[in-house]
């Protein structure tokens, strides 16, 4: 569990990088076989679910309490 301000940060941008990475990687993919991505099927991925879950679950405080409030809608 990251104790410091700067570790929860570094935390988050590691999240956003790797969000955005799996983003790429399935626009690339779906680009590939000849579709057209949209961009919200690019964000939902399974992949950046799990990702955003792990990170979440490493987390505190009103962090923890927005990701508990996204897994209930």
């Amino acid at each position: 569990m990251p104790g410091s301000r700067l570790s929860r940060l570094m935390r988050f941008g590691s999240l956003a990088s790797g969000v955005v990475g799996g983003m790429l990687a399935e626009g690339a993919r779906q680009l590939a076989q000849g579709k057209r991505p949209a961009f919200s099927n690019l964000l939902l991925t399974p992949a950046n679910a799990q990702r955003v879950a792990e990170q979440l679950s490493q987390l505190r405080g009103a962090a923890m309490k927005v990701g508990h409030k996204w897994s209930l809608e």
